[in-house]
């Protein structure tokens, strides 16, 4: 048989026992909640990117992504356009403006690929220039 001294012991350890696991569970929970805004902000940002994609490209991914590396650029005529900054950023197509808002939202070279439909070298290359524009 145990005497008063013993079942005290007994009790306190047991409250404290429960007040530690308490406080894990606490702190899981908390955790958890983090983590489930964090995934609920990036599935509505990339819904939202799917939304304005297929405003601005217009049509299936497949299809506005087709033949874009074999494409080659007409370097007098882009050569013209940087040259007059003003009436550049005047006439910023939307994708752009779309690819320096993800840039913002901190999305990778990798991710932008992935929602423009387009190889990451060039996904890399729009963040570059997006970056430029804002900088210069």
């Amino acid at each position: 048989m145990m005497d008063g001294t013993g079942i005290f012991f007994v009790v306190c350890l047991f409250s404290g026992l429960c007040v530690f696991l308490s406080g894990i569970c606490l702190l899981m929970v908390i955790k958890q909640r983090d983590r489930f805004k964090k995934f609920r902000l990036t599935l509505n940002a990339l819904e939202h990117a799917l939304e304005v994609k297929s405003e601005v490209f217009g049509g299936s991914p497949a299809v506005s992504g087709a033949g874009r590396e074999n494409q080659r650029p007409d370097f007098s005529e882009l050569r013209a356009r940087f040259e007059n900054k003003a009436d550049l950023r005047e006439n910023v197509p939307e994708k752009y403006r779309y690819v320096a808002r993800l840039d913002r939202s901190g999305l990778s070279a990798g991710e932008l690929a992935d929602i423009l439909d387009v190889s990451a070298d060039e996904a890399a290359q729009m963040l570059a220039l997006a970056r430029l524009s804002q900088s210069g």
